[in-house]
C-alpha cells in the first residue's frame, strides 16, 4: 500500500489520480482532523465567484505557504489536511471542475487553495 510520504513525491501523476490513490490510505488518517476540515460550499460551486477549472487534471504538487505550514507540528499532518481538503472538494463537486480557488477552514482558521497550471497553492488569506 503507497504511504502518504510517496504519494506526495509523486509528481507524475494527476490530483485526480492522486486523490483517488489518498482515499486507499485514507483510513489511516485521524478523525479529528477530518471533522476539523469545512469548505465554504456558497464559495466553490458559483461561477460568479471565479473562473471554473479541472481539479483533478492539475498535477500532484502541492505548494504550501509560510503561514499555512505555521498551522501545523509537523509538515505531514499539512499535507494531509490540504489532500483531505480536496478530497472533500472532490466529492461535493461530483466531477471535479470547480472554482479555482477554494475557501476551507481548519479549526475555524481560514485558508485558500488554488488550481494552477503546475499543481495547488495552499496560503492564508491574509498571504495573497
Amino acid at each position: 500500500m503507497m504511504k502518504l510520504e510517496e504519494l506526495i513525491k509523486d509528481n507524475s501523476i494527476s490530483m485526480g489520480e492522486a486523490i483517488e490513490r489518498f482515499e486507499e490510505i485514507a483510513d489511516t488518517t485521524d478523525t479529528d482532523i477530518v471533522e476539523a476540515i469545512g469548505l465554504d460550499y456558497f464559495k466553490a460551486f458559483r461561477k460568479e465567484q471565479c473562473p471554473f477549472d479541472d481539479w483533478k487534471k492539475t498535477p500532484n504538487l502541492i505548494v504550501m505557504t509560510k503561514g499555512f505550514l505555521s498551522l501545523f507540528e509537523d509538515i505531514m499532518t499539512s499535507y494531509l489536511v490540504v489532500y483531505l481538503s480536496i478530497q472533500l472538494l472532490m466529492e461535493c463537486s461530483g466531477n471535479g471542475i470547480t472554482g479555482y480557488l477554494q475557501t476551507f477552514s481548519f479549526e475555524g482558521i481560514e485558508y485558500w487553495i488554488t488550481c494552477e497550471q503546475h499543481g495547488v497553492t495552499v496560503l492564508l488569506p491574509e498571504e495573497y
